[in-house]
């Protein structure tokens, strides 16, 4: 496996494309729509589609206090909702249906624990979160995206209505490793310093 360093002081170029080139680690059918998309306040950083008629809009920030994103995220949401159709018509072979309803990603570094409480309670609402790392290996950058599940210091709040489970392939990775892919520091070909760069700061 080629080596993996933990990577800093990334420019914010390299840091969107690395992050493009990794979102089918959150949605493995991710197709790119567009970018930059100019909504009703705020740009959205991209616009894409599951592959099974469902928009996916995906937001990113560099700071841990990702609050007022989940409040961006609903108001996308609505903008592109009432807009469905006019996509459906640009890009027919995507399939989309307004009854598919449409996720969004917000991904930053880190999340606070009262953003990733705000996420669980609209989870209904297609709201998911993802921390992001970033490494150097051979080839270049490389972010790896953890997607985020309930938080851990508090019970799951009461929300009216049936909650959404976690679209399937994103379920936790069922170990202690930070890597979505369970993989261990021996795998990466790390030490335990470096590797514990990679650890989620909870």
């Amino acid at each position: 496996m080629a080596d993996l360093r933990p990577a800093a002081r990334i420019p914010d170029g390299d840091r969107r494309r690395a992050i493009e080139r990794a979102l089918s680690q959150l949605e493995s059918t991710w197709t790119p729509l567009a970018a930059q998309v100019l909504a009703a306040d705020h740009r959205i950083d991209w616009v894409g589609h599951d592959g099974r008629g469902r928009l996916v809009l995906v937001l990113c920030a560099t700071e841990s206090d990702t609050l007022p994103l989940i409040g961006q995220a609903l108001a996308h949401q609505a903008w592109l909702f009432a807009r469905i159709a006019d996509w459906a018509q640009l890009v027919p072979a995507a399939g989309l249906r307004s009854e598919a309803g449409i996720t969004s990603w917000l991904i930053a570094p880190e999340h606070t624990d009262a953003a990733r409480s705000a996420s669980h309670s609209v989870a209904s609402q297609g709201i998911r979160l993802a921390e992001v790392r970033f490494a150097q290996n051979g080839s270049g950058l490389v972010a790896l995206l953890e997607a985020l599940g309930a938080p851990r210091s508090a019970a799951a709040p009461e929300v009216a209505g049936p909650a959404e489970d976690a679209p399937p392939g994103h379920e936790p990775a069922g170990s202690d490793s930070p890597f979505r892919t369970g993989l261990s520091a021996e795998d990466l070909g790390l030490s335990a310093e470096e590797y514990a760069e990679f650890e989620p700061r909870r």
